[in-house]
């Protein structure tokens, strides 16, 4: 079983695949500053989960509008959380959705070096592939849950093969 998938990588090795991360974040913030993350205004969907979001912060309950559909509990709990932080408003939201697509950026090269065994350059483009896909990256300067729910399903993902690789005798 490869070091890398069991953890027992060595320092130097880890500290080899930072600039290639800190590169990947620095063409994500980038683009951030080139956009404009201002404006207190909801964009698609997103006024509905801000306002569960608002509900949540102001009386410290979950109380959904409605007509959402999916699970929505951890996605407006992150949300809470900048806005406990920074005051409620739909920029921060936006910060909050955009801080998980930074993590989607780099969940994806942990997940491409350590469990696809895929060599930095390759894990470095997966990591970009992902960050710009235009739907990601449109939906990050939102409130939506897909974002969410793709950093989340990308850890998941992650620790149940690493777990898997740790326990089982088998190979993946």
């Amino acid at each position: 079983m490869p070091s890398l998938l069991r953890g027992r990588s060595s320092a130097r090795a880890r500290l080899g695949d930072l600039p290639l991360v800190l590169l990947a974040t620095a063409f994500f913030v980038l683009t951030l500053l080139y956009a404009d993350l201002a404006g207190n205004f909801p964009l698609n969907d997103d006024w509905a989960y801000a306002q569960t979001a608002l509900r949540l912060m102001t009386t410290g309950r979950f109380l959904p509008i409605g007509w959402v559909s999916m699970p929505l509990i951890t996605h407006v709990t992150w949300g809470v959380l900048f806005c406990l932080a920074a005051g409620f408003s739909f920029t921060t939201l936006r910060i909050s959705t955009l801080s998980l697509a930074w993590l989607t950026l780099v969940l994806t090269y942990v997940f491409a070096r350590r469990l696809l065994h895929a060599p930095p350059r390759v894990a470095f483009i997966a990591s970009i592939v992902v960050a710009f896909n235009p739907l990601h990256y449109v939906l990050a300067f939102t409130f939506m849950t897909d974002v969410s729910s793709a950093a989340l399903m990308l850890a998941s993902a992650f620790f149940f093969a690493r777990h898997l690789a740790l326990t089982c005798t088998w190979d993946l």
